[in-house]
């Protein structure tokens, strides 16, 4: 057995299992092993503990930064990364420059230190790429435990939020993530490779989608259901060249039937937060009713909006659209209701009222840097398009999350995308294991 490297990973062609990246096979193991299981832990946990999501982003950046002598001063083996970088530290810049603004320090790192502790970590794992199976195992658990969390709850009515599961997190956080969790096993079962074609693998990957989607429905996160009818045809679209038509049209129906039925059962959960909805936009277009939740959205909406033309360039920053929200508040230009939040509870207006239309390209850089990387090719390996469809996933929902929430806006919303992306990319781009030509003609003898 040996491995090979695609053009533009190592100047060399083939190099010892386990890659010898740097001296010492044994440590290379070692790191090679730590890597896979903090991107196995970090989908596993992510929703099923109270901050779970950082346990396997923290593993990993202790041991990048233990590993720093093995990888620092070595350049990135593919340029491709460096995008991601530049988009990582753009946003960090971007949030840092807002809360030395309304903070009068560093009191608000904590949003953009996320992005920038990601740039060690990507050297490290560009160097000791995880194992792919590691990252279909995490995120399938991670589906099942939010899942089966969501049903604890509603069944026991421990934490609910008004008759909502939330998890650890919030409603629609943890709705949204399980969501995205379910869909990315269901692309599992949508392309399977000769890794993943195996019934534990089927079996492991439906009960994720089962279990993630039922996450989401108990959550009644009705944003999500949005963001998700949003996607997939993005998604079906992206898919088309790799994959048949039936199979697309029959994993679209499976995710969306549950949907569908939870919508038109009379009594359900689901059928009536669609039609609160409906009559809370009612409410707000007769009678400027902005007490209702989706009231006080459209209210939200419409304030971001204008003060963002007011200062269209650099925005208000935090500060400074709280401090306005409450003056045109106490004039009585707005509905006192807004003052609750300190969002907008939509990510591009949020966005564009804070830090101006320069902050929305760079929002929008964030997405576009791996829908561009993630985008199948005609020519792309079969054992990747699997990989670069649930990769896809990640900012094409997040951009569907983001029309009804702030959404990365939040702890779990940031790290989740920083390192999920992160470790798609990895696994991606990782050197491929291939047979030696009389191992590949020995299986083909066997064959005939």
């Amino acid at each position: 057995m040996r491995v090979t490297t695609r053009s533009g990973f190592f100047p060399h062609e083939s190099v010892p299992p386990f890659m010898a990246l740097v001296p010492g096979p044994r440590g290379a193991r070692f790191l090679v092993a730590a890597c896979t299981l903090s991107v196995f832990l970090m989908p596993a946990l992510s929703l099923a503990l109270p901050s779970g999501y950082s346990f396997g982003a923290a593993l990993l950046l202790l041991v990048s930064l233990a590993a720093l002598p093995r990888w620092i001063g070595r350049p990135l083996p593919d340029v491709r990364w460096r995008w991601v970088i530049a988009s990582f530290l753009l946003m960090a810049a971007s949030w840092q420059m807002d809360s030395l603004i309304s903070q009068n320090g560093w009191r608000g790192a904590d949003k953009p230190v996320k992005y920038l502790l990601m740039v060690p970590c990507i050297y490290f794992v560009a160097r000791f790429p995880p194992r792919e199976a590691a990252l279909w195992a995490g995120t399938a658990l991670g589906a099942i435990g939010a899942g089966l969390l969501a049903l604890v709850q509603k069944s026991t009515g421990w934490m609910l939020e008004a008759g909502r599961a939330g998890g650890w997190t919030n409603a629609i956080q943890f709705g949204n993530l399980s969501l995205l969790l379910g869909l990315i096993c269901a692309i599992g079962l949508l392309v399977p490779t000769r890794a993943r074609s195996s019934l534990h693998w089927r079996l492991l990957l439906g009960a994720g989608v089962a279990l993630g989607l039922c996450g989401s429905l108990l959550s009644q996160s009705r944003g999500g259901w949005l963001g998700l009818l949003l996607a997939l045809p993005v998604l079906a679209f992206a898919a088309r060249t790799c994959i048949p038509r039936r199979r697309i049209a029959l994993t679209a129906a499976v995710v969306l039937l549950p949907l569908a039925l939870a919508a038109a059962l009379p009594g359900s959960p689901v059928r009536e937060r669609i039609d609160t909805a409906t009559h809370e936009v009612q409410a707000y277009e007769t009678r400027g009713d902005s007490e209702t939740s989706l009231g006080q959205r459209l209210e939200h909406w419409k304030l971001a909006w204008r003060l963002g033309l007011e200062k269209p360039v650099f925005g208000w920053t935090q500060r400074g659209y709280t401090e306005e929200k409450q003056r045109l508040a106490d004039a009585g230009q707005i509905a006192p209701s807004v003052l609750q939040f300190n969002h907008a509870h939509n990510e591009y207006l949020d966005v564009f009222a804070k830090r101006g239309t320069v902050g929305v390209l760079l929002l929008l850089l964030l997405y576009a840097v791996p829908v561009a990387f993630f985008w199948p090719r005609r020519k792309a390996r079969d054992d990747r398009r699997g990989l670069r469809l649930a990769g896809l996933a990640i900012p094409v929902c997040y951009a569907g999350f983001g029309l009804t929430q702030a959404f990365i806006g939040h702890n779990s919303g940031t790290l989740f995308f920083v390192f999920m992306t992160t470790a798609f990319y990895a696994c991606l781009w990782a050197p491929v294991p291939v047979e030696s030509g009389r191992a590949a003609a020995a299986r083909l003898r066997a064959r005939v």
